[in-house]
């Protein structure tokens, strides 16, 4: 008698145990969920909240596709001339280094 008490006792503990479990991995595919959806665009679209929170300019974005990939980039409202003078200055060297090349410099 006494050993099936025991073993009553050690099957609630550990059905009490994997019920706790299931209950926590349910909580966190919820939360997995909600962080998905969160970050979720509607369409090609970013998420309106994330726009808002990252003051970004969702009119003005290029767009490219790369080996099956849709590359989207979306530009901040707040300017940063030294990113600006960075790019600018990449983007005169790469065409000047294609002049060369292109009449054998």
């Amino acid at each position: 008698m006494i050993g099936f008490i025991i073993g009553l006792f050690i099957g609630v503990f550990i059905g009490v145990c994997v019920m706790c479990l299931c209950n926590a991995a349910a909580k966190a595919d919820e939360q997995m969920k909600d962080n998905i959806d969160d970050k979720k665009g509607t369409g090609d679209n970013l998420n309106e909240n994330y726009i808002n929170e990252n003051n970004i300019d969702s009119e003005h974005r290029i767009e490219s596709v790369i080996n099956d990939c849709k590359v989207t980039i979306y530009f901040s409202k707040n300017r940063n001339l030294q990113v600006e003078r960075n790019v600018l200055e990449n983007l005169l060297d790469t065409f000047e280094n294609r002049m060369k090349a292109q009449i054998g410099c």
